[in-house]
């Protein structure tokens, strides 16, 4: 096992992106980092094409999860649907 010489902010500090090739362990990094985080999979077929057809769905979707700052939003593979990122 080879240890990450890789530093991810603390849950609701800041926005980032994190970059890597496929299939080289980026969900599973935020998934031990952020385990109370809130996800959005666009792989998923069903939540891409929600949000591809209402990106506005985000804001209310993180509305109605009662978001609080300490928690940290994922959306992964968010290049699927980039109007999300307005």
């Amino acid at each position: 096992m080879f240890e990450r010489a890789l530093s991810l902010p603390d849950a609701g500090a800041e926005t980032f992106f994190l970059w890597g090739p496929r299939q080289a362990g980026k969900s599973t990094l935020l998934r031990r980092r952020y385990p109370d985080g809130i996800w959005f999979d666009l792989l998923k077929a069903d939540e891409f094409r929600r949000y591809v057809s209402r990106p506005e769905l985000l804001r209310e979707d993180l509305e109605a999860a009662d978001a609080d700052r300490a928690r940290q939003v994922v959306i992964d593979e968010v290049q699927k649907v980039p109007a999300l990122l307005d």
